[in-house]
């Protein structure tokens, strides 16, 4: 029987100003990567996210990004990962 979870990742990374972009790790940019790995659907199950929050400024790296989605598998074993 199929099932599902819900999931919510926050990935961390340090914050400053889009000028000092030198040594900084951009947590929008981490979760983009992630992003496009966790897309590529799976034999026994699929993740997906609807919710993307990250940033407080549009000139401002962001030092946290949280995703929240859902993990649908075939059977309850394919979640234990």
């Amino acid at each position: 029987m199929a099932t599902s979870c819900e999931v919510m990742i926050t990935i961390h990374g340090t914050s400053s100003h889009i000028a000092n972009i030198d040594n900084q790790m951009d947590a929008n940019e981490i979760a983009s990567q992630f992003l496009q790995q966790a897309s590529l659907q799976q034999k026994n199950f699929i993740i997906r996210f609807g919710i993307i929050k990250g940033g407080t400024a549009p000139n401002i790296i962001s030092n946290q990004t949280t995703l929240y989605g859902s993990i649908r598998a075939l059977t309850i074993e394919h979640l234990e990962f």
